[in-house]
């Protein structure tokens, strides 16, 4: 981090050691953000909503979830703001065909489903059969209808819908997760150099496979909520570097730029969110 970021590093480690805000996401096929907001506000909570995703609303824990009549009607979900501009930036449409790779335990497929309107298909690969039961759970609970389920190795995902069949995919691909830190603080005692190197080969295997599942000028939107640089410029650089039928889609705004023009980051020290990689990508 120190070589990425410099001196800017030491702001970063800081912003790991802070407790974050909750933040939540509001369904909109079941409820307003103003429900929302006005729900949480009888309950005594200082509601911030997103200025980067509308539909995300940032308040002070703690908060039991269990006993929240929106959040057990499936009227919001637990989902940071990084997380959520994912779907967005991706922007599928009513009666497309949608890919989810690394799906479980379905914040974004939920999302897609709402942007989506409920209508299409997403196809939602995962290996977790825990992260897939919860999954389930959440995808009734909000009132999805248009979900399908693979647990398997994602990698397989072609061997069973065939190639050039996606107008879009989502790959949230397996990372070491350090953007996190602050909500979980047990991985930094977890994250190994050589694992950064495997983990990396899983994530070029999967953007690979997640291309060649796209239709001609189909959409991939990879991301990670890893820091390091291996596990997003670097393998999103190799796939454009060995690939001539893929091309890069400029993402600007929002929060800063990658390390690789086009590409956004979000920094915790600067975003106040967890952090995040983004790279939107056309099948040609």
């Amino acid at each position: 981090m120190k070589e990425l970021l410099g001196d800017e590093a030491e702001e970063l480690f800081k912003a790991f050691n802070r407790e974050p805000m909750i933040s939540i996401r509001v369904n909109t096929l079941k409820a307003t953000v103003k429900e929302v907001i006005d729900h949480l506000r009888r309950q005594g909570k200082e509601v911030i909503v997103s200025s980067v995703v509308p539909t995300v609303l940032k308040f002070e824990g703690p908060y039991d979830f269990d006993k929240s009549k929106l959040y057990r009607k499936g009227k919001f979900v637990v989902q940071e703001e990084a997380s959520a501009l994912a779907s967005i930036l991706l922007d599928p449409k009513p009666n497309e065909t949608v890919v989810d790779l690394c799906s479980a335990p379905g914040g974004k497929t939920i999302h897609m489903a709402e942007l989506m309107k409920n209508r299409g298909v997403i196809h939602a690969f995962d290996v977790d059969e825990l992260r897939l039961r919860r999954m389930e759970e959440l995808i009734e609970r909000c009132g999805v209808r248009i979900v399908k389920i693979y647990k398997m190795d994602a990698r397989k995902a072609k061997d069973v819908l065939g190639e050039g069949i996606a107008d879009k995919v989502m790959l949230d691909a397996p990372c070491t997760s350090d953007g996190t830190l602050m909500k979980n603080p047990e991985l930094r005692w977890r994250i190994r150099e050589e694992k950064i190197e495997e983990i990396a080969q899983l994530q070029y295997e999967l953007l690979n496979t997640g291309i060649d599942l796209l239709k001609r000028k189909g959409r991939i939107l990879y991301c990670t909520c890893s820091m390091f640089k291996e596990e997003n410029e670097d393998v999103v650089e190799k796939v454009l570097k060995e690939r001539d039928d893929v091309r890069l889609v400029p993402l600007e705004g929002y929060y800063s730029e990658g390390f690789l023009k086009g590409t956004i980051r979000a920094f915790p020290h600067k975003h106040n969110t967890i952090g995040f990689f983004y790279v939107l990508l056309e099948r040609t």
